[in-house]
């Protein structure tokens, strides 16, 4: 009969054995912890939350450094040429410009009942060949227009002297237009007034002095 021999190394408690591993792990546990820590505190830096100092214009005026002109260690400068520097230059001189009076154009005449028109073309022909221009209208009606003053006065008189119905009105130069001259003594002369404005070449029909119109008192004018 075989007896079996038992060691007191084998009678080992496993709950020790339970709680030397499992202060193991709780180690490992704290380990890991305390690493990320470290790593979550690298990722963050204290930054400082004061007012940064601001550089004046004189400061960064002073920090740039100004490029030297011509300088020997500079890169060498591109040649370049003017390829119209061999032409002349003409000088334009600035002349006025002269302008010319436009001629002013004669007014129109008008002839009514004009039944047959044969006998006006051919008196016009004879007196203004070609300085001027007609047209028919409703109603037995001419329109007769000069292209010059001469022509105008011309068949003017021609009409005028076949006693022609007809009607025109006055050139601008023929027409008559009223001057005021101011600051003149009521008791000057009219017949002065009159020589005075015939000597600048103008025809001179009336000449009176103005009155105030609620006192009839002669005014300077």
């Amino acid at each position: 009969m075989t007896q079996q021999l038992f060691d007191k190394g084998m009678l080992t408690n496993s709950p020790r054995l339970s709680s030397f591993s499992g202060a193991t792990n709780q180690g490992n546990i704290e380990l890991a912890d305390k690493t990320d820590k470290e790593s979550e505190e690298q990722l963050f830096t204290e930054v400082y939350c004061g007012k940064r100092q601001r550089s004046s214009s004189d400061a960064v005026m002073r920090n740039q450094k100004q490029a030297k002109l011509n300088y020997w260690l500079a890169t060498p400068a591109v040649p370049t040429s003017n390829r119209f520097k061999g032409l002349e230059v003409i000088e334009q001189a600035d002349k006025p410009e002269i302008q010319t009076p436009k001629p002013t154009r004669p007014p129109p005449l008008f002839m009514d009942g004009v039944k047959n028109i044969q006998p006006l073309m051919k008196l016009l022909e004879d007196v203004a060949k070609g300085e001027y221009e007609i047209k028919v209208l409703q109603g037995d009606r001419v329109k007769i227009q000069p292209k010059s003053a001469e022509s105008y006065s011309t068949i003017y008189k021609e009409l005028k002297a076949k006693d022609t119905e007809f009607y025109s009105y006055l050139p601008k130069l023929d027409r008559s237009f009223r001057v005021v001259l101011k600051h003149l003594h009521p008791s000057t002369d009219k017949e002065d007034i009159k020589i005075a404005i015939e000597e600048l070449h103008h025809k001179v029909v009336n000449v009176w002095n103005i009155q105030n119109s609620r006192t009839k008192q002669a005014l300077p004018m």
